[in-house]
């Protein structure tokens, strides 16, 4: 590759930065999640978890698009009997 100027390549270098650190922030979630779904599974019912699993969707939605997620409260979820 060739950058015509030194802002040209740094924009790129930007770019490139910013795809790679949303894929970290994404797999950092992701393990976090799945720990936490990996509780749930085990009979974990307590309103803590199921709050820290309605942030991290709720963040996973943003990094797909939707900056709206964050503002949203996360969906009721049905206890089991």
């Amino acid at each position: 590759m060739s950058w015509a100027t030194r802002e040209a390549f740094q924009s790129e270098m930007d770019e490139f930065d910013a795809v790679r650190l949303r894929k970290e922030e994404w797999n950092y979630l992701d393990r976090k999640l799945n720990a936490l779904y990996k509780l749930q599974f085990e009979g974990d019912t307590s309103e803590l978890t199921r709050q820290r699993v309605g942030r991290i969707e709720a963040l996973q939605a943003v990094l797909c698009g939707d900056p709206a997620a964050l503002a949203q409260e996360p969906p009721a979820r049905r206890h089991r009997a």
